[in-house]
């Protein structure tokens, strides 16, 4: 099990994708089905999660509409957290 934190997680989903996009409930649902990230509870991270994770690391990610997240740190950029 991947035992880092809930953004690290959307992170390595997001440089996997060639648009660097997906949408909040395609990040909670690979996540959970990787085990990338659970919460305290045991639960997986819900779409609204990943929303205010967004919203709380504006220099990593970004909305490219509505739902949908975009990765800005380039692969190279790893001190970006």
């Amino acid at each position: 099990m991947f035992d880092g934190t809930l953004h690290k997680a959307m992170k390595i989903i997001l440089l996997e994708r060639e648009s660097c996009t997906a949408t909040t409930q395609e990040l909670s649902v690979e996540i959970d089905q990787r085990g990338l990230y659970t919460r305290k509870d045991g639960n997986a991270a819900r779409a609204k999660q990943i929303n205010a994770r967004v919203r709380q690391y504006p220099a990593l990610f970004e909305f490219a509409g509505p739902g949908l997240v975009r990765l800005l740190v380039s692969v190279s950029s790893d001190n970006a957290e």
